[in-house]
C-alpha cells in the first residue's frame, strides 16, 4: 500500500514487496530514472532474523504474534527481536506499531525516534466507522492531527483496513495530501495470494489467501463471515511446516472453526523433516465443524462432489497450484446445477 501510494503520487520510490502486486504484475516497483533522493520501501520479515539487517528512517510493525518458534526458539526470545529491530531505526525517525502490540514495545523505542499507535477504533491513528458497501470497506481516518471521511479502500479485510491506517499515517509522514492518498487506497488493489478473489459472482464466491498463521486465518474468515454473512463456508487449508503445526494446533483449530467446513490437506513441509505423529488431524482434532482429510491428487474431487458457495484456498505451501483446477470444478459444477 505505501509503494502504491508513492507510486500513484509521483513521488520517487522503489519498493520491494513481499508478493506479486496486482497493480503491477511484480515484486518490484522501480523508479524508473536514477534519482538521488528517494524512498524505498521494503517489505521485512522476522525469520531468521532477517528484519534485524535493516536501519530504516521510518518502519511500520504490523503484528507480533508468535510464529518462526523453530528459529527463535521461544516466544520470548522472537518479542526480543522486535525490540531490537527497534533499536536500528535511525535518531530523528518514525514508527508506527498496531495498538494490538504497541503497549508491548512502546518503553522500547529509541529515544530520539517518535512512536504512534494505530487501529480499528483504537490509536493515535484510528479507522472509525468502518462499514461494508459493495465488497469494499469504507471507514473514516481519524488522529489528533489529520481526519479524512468515507476512505474507501479497494482491498476487502478488516486487516487491510488496520495496514490502510498505517499506510496512510507513512503517507502523512513523507507530505503526502488527502487527495493523494483518497486516491490511491481506492485503486489499490492488493497483492497476488492476499484475499484474491479468484471468482467473485453472485452465486459462487472463491477466495485465494496465503495466511498459513493462526491470526492471519481468524482474520481471513472473519472478514469473509463479515461479507458474506448469510452463505456457508468452505476452507481449503494446507498446513505450512510441522513445527507449526505442533505449536498451533489448538489455535489453527479455532480459526478455521469460523468456517461452516474445512478440507484439510497434508502438512507442507517446506525447510522442515516429518516431526513423528505430526499431521494435519492435530488440527481436525481441534475442529469444531466438519472435516476431511484430504490430499493435492483428491481435493478437487472431493470438493465436486457437492455445491458450495463460498469456497477459500488458505496457505503457504503449494496450495496455489491447486486454484485453477479448483476454479474449473467450482464452475463446471455450478453449471451443471
Amino acid at each position: 500500500m505505501i509503494g502504491h501510494m508513492l507510486k500513484q503520487s509521483n513521488r520517487a520510490s522503489t519498493s520491494f514487496i513481499g508478493g506479486i502486486t496486482q497493480n503491477y504484475g511484480s515484486n518490484i516497483i522501480l523508479e524508473p530514472e536514477a534519482v538521488q533522493d528517494q524512498v524505498v520501501v521494503v517489505e521485512a520479515d522476522e525469520f531468521d532474523r532477517s528484519f534485524l539487517t535493516l536501519n530504516p528512517d521510518v518502519a511500520v510493525i504490523t503484528a507480533m504474534d508468535a510464529d518462526h518458534l523453530d528459529i527463535y526458539g521461544d516466544v520470548d526470545h522472537m518479542h526480543q527481536s522486535f525490540r531490537d529491530f527497534l533499536s536500528r531505526i535511525k535518531p530523528g525517525g518514525k514508527v508506527f506499531i498496531n495498538n494490538r502490540v504497541y503497549q508491548q514495545l512502546k518503553d522500547h523505542i529509541p529515544s530520539g525516534v517518535t512512536g504512534y499507535s494505530y487501529g480499528i477504533e483504537s490509536g493515535f491513528f484510528s479507522a472509525t466507522q468502518v462499514a461494508i458497501k459493495d465488497n469494499t470497506f469504507i471507514f473514516d481516518f481519524t488522529s489528533p492531527d489529520i481526519n479524512m471521511d468515507q476512505l474507501n479502500l479497494g482491498m476487502p479485510g478488516f486487516h487491510n483496513v488496520e495496514n490502510a491506517m498505517s499506510a496512510i499515517a507513512v503517507g502523512w509522514s513523507l507530505g503526502l495530501d488527502e487527495k493523494e492518498i483518497r486516491k490511491a487506497l481506492a485503486s489499490y488493489t492488493g497483492v497476488k495470494r492476499r484475499f484474491e478473489f479468484i471468482i467473485n459472482e453472485s452465486n459462487l464466491i472463491f477466495i485465494d489467501d496465503y495466511a498459513h498463521h493462526p491470526v492471519e486465518i481468524k482474520a481471513l474468515l472473519y472478514s469473509v463471515k463479515k461479507l458474506f454473512p448469510d452463505q456457508p463456508i468452505t476452507a481449503v487449508f494446507q498446513p505450512h511446516l510441522f513445527s507449526r503445526t505442533k505449536d498451533f494446533a489448538v489455535e489453527f483449530g479455532s480459526s478455521l472453526s469460523l468456517a461452516s467446513e474445512v478440507y484439510l490437506l497434508d502438512i507442507y513441509p517446506a525447510r522442515e523433516k516429518p516431526i513423528p505423529g505430526v499431521t494435519s488431524n492435530l488440527i481436525g482434532k481441534e475442529l469444531t465443524v466438519p472435516y476431511h482429510l484430504v490430499t493435492t491428487d483428491n481435493v478437487v474431487e472431493e470438493l465436486s462432489k457437492k455445491r458450495h458457495q463460498v469456497v477459500l484456498t488458505i496457505g503457504a505451501g503449494d496450495i496455489d497450484q491447486l486454484v485453477q483446477p479448483i476454479k474449473e470444478a467450482l464452475e463446471d459444477h455450478d453449471k451443471d446445477k
